[in-house]
């Protein structure tokens, strides 16, 4: 008999058969049954909860509710829209399609959105709106025959090989030719004025809505006003998708549904589900935050791309950290050449994940920037190691005035010289070059556009030797500070690029640093979005969008503060506001989950005792009126509970039959009440279970028996004077779990050297039990306040004193994120920074004094703090 841990109450966890387990506490808040979740595959879906109760699941506390038609535990409700996620449902068979991202079928239509439900996918379960097929409606012809619509297959599929030459290159199109369509093949002005109807396969390559008839869609440029219109064809009523029915919870229950399951669950039973270890030292899976951007435009078959050298082992970072394997990067293959049908992809295996084809992908469409080619390019290459893992990002913001170049500058300028030149308290590490080039070549191919190679390069520089020397030697040493960067226009400038070294320690690689240089006013844009727009798609700019990513996406935030400007706490309390209320429910779940496991290891909180006469104090009585208000605020509450658990257990124990299969769906609905009610019975009734044991031992343990025995219970419970019985004790219990959980939530925080802000407590952990961790800021764990010019201002010491004094409104929202974050793993930090040591006054105006004078104050420090910490 396999056994597991609990994620809530870490007792033991026992299977009782392929695809359910029973946990031995029996007070355990995710209840006694569970089934093996179809997501996380661990055993971790509660029958109590009707989600899964595991923290590290991507699906944790999304309820999921049993369909009519499969009998699965697989109806979830998105946007007021309820519809079943198992793909072998009859009920979705029509609306299945092939997901852009992960490349598997398990892409689901509804009503007004598509959602992907493949548990490896990065847009699991994230509602995108129709974007692919916009289009007025269009006459429709009436349907051809099928001997004419095969003639019709049979010249399309004939005609790119009747061709002796490739297509012309776009912009000198043969006059009697219009641009390729949707799936390759160019269509002629004639073909094109013509009505007629084609499945959802010819007009989307995703196969959304395979099998759905759609209105042709125009390709290629529109007919002018003086070309002939065609009388229009008959009307025929359009073809919609179809709407799938909002569904409603059912009785039939069963374990929720795997991803690959039958279509039916009812009468074939699931298979045994094995339970993958999480590697040792892994934290949460990630998710990145958007779909990545569509790459380059499609080339001709002869511009065909090698594939990519392995991705190097090296751990990244947008300021370093060793990766960690639960954070995937999605995985698209190369679209097929011209002219043919997409053939339907396969599952990859994930035992072994094949490297992206990576320039094809980037020369797949022609809508997406050059940023955002870069940050697609970096995501496959620098920011993820051979299995695809994205690691770590430290990002580097800072508004308009900040002197983000500056410190840019000197930060390169510190790694390439290190202790012999400069303060660097980090003896052994060095940086050397990644040399972009050679990156280009080495992933791309020697077969890639010389185009698309010179692009990439615009976009991607060297820090310490490109980047850094070039502005060093030529501002800072002659007395002049870097120059601002210019606002990105969409021209053929690339004022925004990214900025790449690697750190080697001891002769490995320590990590890689991948930054961005673009205008504070740019970030200033990305933070005011960040409280009005949640998914990044919606901003209008390209850089706009990769800026949103690599805030959503970052590992730790270093913000750069100008000590000098009025707007700073105004700027960012906004930004601090959303971090902590998107990160206090994944804080929640953490501490939670240490409060859980120390109750049952029998931990308690241990309370004073109270001694003969001590409530005649007035804060004592406060404190006894406080308790007892408490008291019956939760006896109210759990009176209504069980008076209807009550209602609906004697209701299905009426309508069961004395069979064991009817006795197994009843105890699986409740099962865990049942438990709770007899152990709580038992304490209070000693002779009912002397009467259990005289009935077991004269029929034995048989349906019959366990049925007689528990409407002898209920019929016990509905006794008013049972029943308060019963109500009392279960009360008791709570209270007595909350002050032990109160009493270790302090404990905890004195432990960890967290502060008590007084928001972290019982009520706290309750608030957020059970609901969903949220989906921005997935990985931030670290957060670092950096107060640049401090050599021309006036400074605040110790630096974490800087918000108290100088930012009030922020202030409210830092001591919580820090408690937050370091209930994570994480913490903030706060530093006094300079970027040369002391400027020199010229007329009315400072700037940099002589190189050999620069003594450079906490620029590396922000970003290889977080590093060291990351790798511990």
């Amino acid at each position: 008999m396999s056994q597991a841990t609990c994620s809530v109450c870490t007792g033991t966890l026992v299977q009782t058969s392929p695809s359910t387990w029973e946990c031995r506490t029996p007070d355990c808040v995710g209840g006694v049954q569970r089934f093996t979740c179809g997501f996380c595959r661990a055993p971790s879906f509660s029958l109590r909860k009707r989600s899964c109760i595991n923290p590290d699941c991507r699906t944790h506390g999304l309820v999921r509710e049993p369909c009519p038609t499969c009998n699965n535990f697989s109806v979830v409700t998105l946007d007021g829209i309820s519809f079943c996620i198992n793909r072998g449902c009859p009920a979705v068979a029509g609306s299945i399609g092939t997901c852009p991202i992960c490349q598997t079928k398990s892409l689901i239509r509804t009503a007004r959105y598509t959602v992907c439900v493949k548990s490896t996918c990065a847009t699991l379960l994230k509602p995108v709106a129709f974007t692919s097929i916009t289009t007025s409606p269009k006459p429709v012809a009436a349907p051809d025959k099928p001997a004419a619509l095969a003639q019709k297959v049979t010249d399309r599929i004939a005609k790119p090989a009747a061709s002796a030459s490739p297509d012309p290159p776009s912009g000198n199109a043969a006059p009697d030719r219009t641009p390729a369509g949707p799936n390759g093949t160019a269509t002629s002005k004639s073909d094109e004025a013509k009505p007629s109807t084609q499945t959802a396969d010819d007009l989307d390559p995703w196969g959304m809505t395979r099998g759905i008839d759609l209105a042709t869609i125009p390709q290629g440029p529109s007919a002018s006003p003086s070309s002939p219109v065609p009388p229009p064809a008959a009307p025929v009523p359009p073809q919609t998708s179809p709407v799938p029915p909002i569904i409603a919870p059912a009785p039939p229950l069963l374990p929720p549904v795997p991803e690959s399951a039958p279509a039916s669950l009812a009468t074939v039973p699931a298979p045994p589900v094995p339970v993958e270890p999480a590697p040792a030292g892994w934290g949460r899976p990630v998710v990145l935050p958007d779909q990545p951007p569509a790459p380059w435009p499609p080339v001709t078959p002869a511009q065909s791309v090698v594939s990519p050298a392995p991705s190097p082992a090296a751990p990244v970072v947008d300021q370093v950290a060793s990766p960690r394997p639960a954070d995937r990067l999605p995985d698209a293959p190369a679209p097929p050449p011209p002219g043919i049908a997409p053939a339907p992809p396969a599952t990859p295996d994930p035992s072994a994940p094949e490297k992206p084809d990576l320039a094809a992908e980037l020369r797949r469409a022609a809508t997406a920037s050059d940023i955002e080619h870069a940050w697609e390019f970096l995501l496959r290459t620098v920011l993820a190691n051979d299995e695809q893992e994205l690691a770590p990002i430290v990002l580097v913001f800072g508004l308009a005035g900040s002197g983000k170049s500056t410190y840019l500058t000197m930060l390169g300028e510190i790694l390439t010289h290190g202790a012999g030149k400069y303060h660097f308290p980090y003896p052994g590490v060095a940086v050397r070059s990644l040399h972009v080039d050679t990156l280009v070549d080495e992933h791309l191919g020697p077969a890639t556009p010389a185009e698309l190679r010179a692009r990439l390069r615009r976009r991607i520089r060297d820090l310490c030797f490109d980047f850094a020397e070039k502005n060093y030697n030529e501002f800072l040493v002659n007395g002049a500070w870097v120059p601002a960067t210019v606002r990105e226009t969409g021209g053929e400038a690339a004022h925004s690029f990214f900025l790449l070294s690697e750190l080697i320690q001891g002769g490995a690689v320590l990590g890689r640093i991948v930054t961005i240089e673009t205008s504070g006013e740019d970030f200033q844009e990305v933070l005011r979005r960040l409280g009005t727009t949640r998914n990044a798609d919606e901003l209008e700019s390209p850089l706009h969008r990769v800026l949103y990513r690599l805030v959503d996406a970052a590992t730790g935030i270093a913000v750069l503060l100008d000590p000098g400007s009025h707007d700073n706490d105004q700027q960012y309390s906004g930004l601090l506001r959303i971090i902590k209320e998107e990160i206090e429910p994944r804080a929640a779940h953490a501490l939670a989950k240490t409060v859980d496991a120390r109750l049952a290891a029998g931990v308690k909180a241990g309370a004073a005792a109270t001694e003969p006469g001590a409530t005649a104090t007035f804060a004592a009585a406060v404190l006894d009126e406080t308790e007892r208000k408490r008291r019956e605020e939760l006896a109210a509450r759990e009176r209504r509970a069980l008076a209807e658990q009550l209602r609906e257990a004697q209701s299905s124990l009426a309508a069961t039959a004395s069979s064991h299969q009817a006795l197994a769906a009843f105890a699986a609905r409740h099962g865990p009440f049942m438990a709770e009610i007899e152990q709580l019975a038992r304490t209070s009734v000693p002779e009912l279970a002397a009467q259990a044991d005289s009935l077991f031992a004269e029929h034995g343990r048989n349906a019959g028996s366990w049925i007689r025995f528990y409407q002898a219970l209920l019929k016990h419970l509905a006794n008013r004077e049972a029943f308060e019985k019963i109500l009392d004790l279960r009360v008791e219990v709570a209270m007595g779990r909350s002050r032990e959980a109160g009493g270790l939530v302090k404990r905890i925080l004195d432990e960890q050297g967290l502060p008590d802000t007084g928001q972290i407590t019982e009520q706290f952990l309750a608030r957020w039990k059970g609901r969903p961790t949220g989906r921005r800021f997935e990985r931030l764990r670290h957060l670092a306040l950096v107060v640049t010019k401090s050599d021309r201002h006036p400074i605040v010491y110790p630096p974490s004193d800087y918000p108290k004094f100088k930012l009030p409104m922020c202030w409210t929202h830092l001591a919580a994120l820090e408690a937050y974050l370091g209930l994570l793993g994480g913490g903030m930090r706060y530093y006094n920074a300079t970027a040369i040591g002391y400027a020199v006054q010229r007329g009315h105006q400072y700037g940099p004094g002589p190189g050999n004078s620069f003594t450079p104050v906490n620029i590396v420090e922000p970003l290889l703090d977080v590093l060291l910490a990351e790798a511990v």
